[in-house]
């Protein structure tokens, strides 16, 4: 998050454009200091966002008259992309009058990085097409009356206060946009820089899905997928792929709306990018588990599962962050295997299924060669099968076993080369009957999947009937 600095090439040449431009991210600045204040006056954070808002709108009004007067060619790709921003400012508005600090550090970067890609990208592209074709911008443009108000605006603008609160380490991170700060033997240290990127497209179904989910989810899908593509290139792991899982993680964990992001994952897997999607609902799962969880820790069956020393869980944002990529990683062990033993579409024989079960150690073994000695995170990963533990003279611990329950479900209720997706009702049968053979908690089990996982199936199941898979 950092305040944002007019440069002479994010001019487009157009004075009363540019002067309009000037201003919105004078009006960005201001909600950054009122942010970096603390955020803790709610009234001044959501009066400095509503100018931001206003303004935004009139200049998009601006800009939509001008395209109409020039005949610009492309205005209805401009303008549809002008209404999708709109709907995410309606949406970051909802969460700011929630308290949320954290979505207010998200509100400044997204708009940081919206302007200044809008600027690079479309807005340079009109501009470039009026000069081509010798067009300036028509006198009956009147935008002088819009920049006179939100002058007005701006010379009315509540001050960021200092409240005189002195930061908590935890709040201070929170911030500044970072992932908190992490133990000497956590090893997970967030890269920066992915989550700002522009994502690949994935072309299977992915006009329908994205109007049916918005263009917000959409785009954050197909980030995750990016970055889940650039970790598994990197066979079989290294430090910097460890660092990118760390910052996907500290994103997800932010992230508002994961139910809608599992939807939109099951809908778009195919055999082709089956370990990438389950990797990544896996991870997501596992995040929503953890904060449903966290919800629930003045509930007499939460005591009950977590009273135990040596099954005791922090649920700070810290140790969810560090639990998230042991979940992103915790399959990345089959890359080390022969590709067509993955995608082999009929069932497979034992030598066979004996390869699959190393997978687990595989995995073990490159993060501890990577440099990860977090025994939590071995531990997690290692022991995601109950029938075939890495570390197996202390069983499961509550970790291993929510991830061992979540990965059963998504690799049963998708469809795979060999297999297809298990109806919701069996697969519950079948878990109830993994719970006995496993000893896994069944007050934990109650929790996870009468509670999250049945939450996540009811999204999963309407988005899919709406595009009729």
């Amino acid at each position: 998050m950092r305040k944002i600095e007019w440069k002479e090439e994010l001019s487009l040449g157009l004075d009363r454009i540019d002067d309009q431009h000037q201003l919105l991210v004078q009006l960005i600045n201001d909600f950054y200091e009122g942010v970096r204040s603390g955020g803790s006056l709610q009234d001044t954070l959501e009066a400095l966002f509503g100018k931001i808002d206003r303004f935004t709108k009139t200049h998009f009004k601006t800009e939509e008259l001008l395209f109409q007067k020039i005949g610009y060619p492309e205005a209805e790709e401009h303008t549809r992309i002008h209404r999708e921003f709109i709907k995410e400012m309606e949406w970051f508005r909802g969460r700011l009058h929630e308290g949320n600090v954290v979505v207010a550090v998200g509100i400044v970067d997204n708009l940081e990085k919206w302007l200044l890609n809008h600027l690079a990208d479309m807005d340079s592209k009109y501009a470039q097409w009026m000069r081509r074709n010798d067009i300036s911008v028509p006198d009956e443009i009147k935008t002088e009356e819009a920049e006179a108000a939100a002058r007005e605006e701006l010379s009315r603008a509540p001050a960021a206060v200092n409240t005189g609160v002195t930061d908590s380490p935890q709040r201070a991170t929170l911030r500044r946009g970072n992932a908190p700060a992490q133990t000497q033997t956590q090893n997970v240290r967030p890269a920066r820089g992915l989550m700002g990127k522009a994502a690949e497209a994935v072309p299977h179904k992915s006009h329908a899905v994205k109007e049916l989910v918005g263009a917000r989810t959409f785009k954050t899908y197909e980030q995750l997928v990016k970055g889940m593509s650039e970790i598994h290139k990197r066979v079989p792991i290294d430090r910097s792929a460890f660092n990118l899982a760390g910052e996907m993680a500290d994103f997800i964990y932010r992230y508002e709306g994961r139910t809608e992001l599992l939807a939109t994952i099951a809908v778009m897997r195919n055999a082709d990018n089956y370990l990438i999607h389950h990797s990544l609902s896996v991870f997501l799962i596992i995040v929503e588990v953890l904060v449903d969880l966290k919800s629930r820790r003045n509930r007499i069956e939460f005591y009950e599962v977590f009273k135990q020393v040596n099954r005791n869980v922090n649920f700070n944002p810290q140790s969810i962050i560090k639990i998230a990529v042991a979940a992103l990683l915790h399959d990345i062990g089959l890359l080390q295997l022969d590709p067509e033993l993955l995608n082999k579409p009929d069932k497979l024989t034992p030598e066979e299924f004996d390869q699959i079960r190393q997978h687990p150690k595989l995995a073990v073994d490159a993060l501890f060669a990577a440099g990860v000695k977090d025994m939590e995170i071995l531990e997690v990963v290692g022991n995601h099968h109950s029938r075939y533990p890495v570390f197996n003279k202390q069983g499961q611990s509550v970790i291993a076993q929510i991830l061992n329950i979540i990965d059963i479900y998504d690799a049963c209720s998708s469809n795979r080369g060999y297999n297809t997706a298990m109806p919701y009702s069996s697969l519950k049968t079948l878990l109830s009957n993994e719970m006995l053979i496993s000893g896994w908690d069944r007050a934990l089990f109650g929790m996870v999947v009468g509670g999250t996982i049945d939450k996540i199936a009811i999204a999963k199941s309407a988005l899919m009937k709406k595009t009729g898979i």
